[in-house]
């Protein structure tokens, strides 16, 4: 029979809600721009492949192409196997 936690992804327990934020500076924009909101709503990670016994946590970041801002999510413990499955309740807010 065979072991079936090395194929089967963990499914998680519930999610913590997390709410990450950046805003430019105004201050530095030329008159003529308009400020715009980019809304990410993640709910759902599956890691189907191993990424090595040496990785035991993940985080997951978001950056707009051209900003020095980086918004990253808190680490997620992966389990021993290394296959995730779970629900996540992550919202990143760009500005």
């Amino acid at each position: 029979m065979a072991d079936k936690s090395k194929t089967t992804p963990i499914i998680g327990i519930k999610p913590v809600p997390m709410k990450l934020f950046a805003t430019w500076e105004v201050d530095r924009t030329p008159p003529n721009c308009i400020p715009r909101l980019c809304s990410l709503t993640l709910t759902r990670l599956v890691l189907l492949k191993t990424y090595g016994s040496d990785i035991s946590s993940i985080s997951l970041a978001v950056k707009m192409q051209g900003s020095k801002r980086t918004l990253r999510s808190n680490e997620m413990v992966l389990p021993s196997n290394g296959l995730l499955e779970t629900e996540l309740q992550l919202n990143f807010s760009l500005q």
